[in-house]
């Protein structure tokens, strides 16, 4: 056999191994796949359901980088792993989806707080994006493999089998709202309030993590019943929460207390933004514009408390600190802010 004949034979046999194995490596995957979609459909909550998605893209691609992110109209869902790029990975959310601030992202899953932050870049990620009438998901996805054109479709059966998923679990998020939601001024009630603020104490406990809590009341309420009457106190009540909910980020938990007092969890901020955030609400509330049904303008203005968390602290006791400072607002004149120095 001549040279040349020999190496392309040689050639032909080798791109005939390299297809057998890139074949065996296929049927491989497409078997995990179907594997992973059945353990899916057995998961109940989006967290273990975005786990095991997870686990088959480590196991298929290995990947550097796994997110899910959720858009729908309560904000925006952040699923990372490793949350070592969780910062960097907030900058391209924002960036991709016009958010005014990284903090507007609520996560999901475990988190890691000593991980040392590593930076990626958006040029580094495969991006795919489906759209339901009810929200939007992304999925993104930084492999150690190089990607094949199989892997594609992979990643729609992927996206296919969370689909149902996602919109079960959105609809469900909708019911839950509606339960602890308040009826008049459509920000969270009590028992929403309750539970909330237990679990970003608990963060506080374990990670260290900022956390403020913001009351305030509006002032001589009674007063505005007495004189323009309920209805017009209940324009005033939506009015206020109207713009509070216009003024903090979406992360941020406004809640109505009870009656014509209000109470924000600020989550991953101190006391000082908590006070300053506060002050920024205090004229803002003074300067509504409120008007009765005779066109007689309503004048209210609000006192706030300010207190932080530490790990000691329980919610009881954060809640004590900033209802205390509330009473020194009230005591020493309205209208005014007063921060914890503790």
């Amino acid at each position: 056999m001549k040279p040349h004949s020999y190496a392309h034979a040689t050639l032909k046999e080798s791109m005939r191994t390299i297809a057998r194995m890139l074949g065996w490596v296929r049927n491989t995957d497409y078997r995990l796949l179907n594997e992973y979609l059945l353990v899916m459909q057995e998961k109940e909550d989006l967290d273990s359901l975005l786990a095991e998605v997870a686990r088959c893209l480590s196991e298929m691609l290995d990947y550097r980088l796994f997110a899910f992110v959720i858009q729908d109209e309560s904000g925006v869902d952040a699923w990372i792993d490793p949350t070592m790029f969780r910062d960097a990975f907030s900058r391209i959310v924002q960036d991709d989806l016009r958010l005014d601030s990284d903090k507007d992202i609520r996560f999901m899953g475990s988190e890691d707080a000593k991980a040392e932050q590593v930076c990626i870049a958006k040029k580094d990620l495969e991006v795919r994006t489906f759209r339901e009438a009810s929200f939007t998901a992304h999925l993104y996805l930084s492999t150690g493999r190089t990607l094949l054109p199989y892997h594609d479709d992979i990643l729609e059966s992927l996206l296919s089998g969370l689909r149902v998923s996602l919109i079960n679990h959105v609809r469900i998020r909708r019911l839950e709202g509606a339960v602890s939601e308040d009826f008049l001024t459509g920000c969270y009630n009590r028992r929403e309030f309750d539970r909330q603020l237990e679990r970003h104490v608990a963060g506080v406990q374990r990670h260290g993590k900022d956390f403020a809590v913001v009351l305030f009341d509006l002032d001589h309420f009674k007063g505005i019943n007495d004189t323009f009457g309920h209805p017009a106190g209940d324009r005033v009540l939506r009015s206020v929460a109207k713009a509070v909910q216009h003024t903090i980020r979406t992360g941020d938990v406004l809640c109505r207390y009870g009656g014509e007092e209000f109470a924000i969890l600020l989550p991953e901020t101190d006391g000082m933004k908590a006070a300053d955030l506060a002050e920024r609400l205090r004229v803002s509330i003074q300067g509504l514009c409120i008007k009765d049904d005779d066109n007689f303008l309503i004048s209210v203005t609000a006192s706030f408390g300010v207190a932080s968390a530490d790990s000691r602290m329980s919610a009881g006791d954060l809640l004590v600190e900033a209802d205390a400072m509330l009473y020194r607002a009230k005591n020493e004149g309205r209208n005014r802010v007063v921060l914890s120095q503790d």
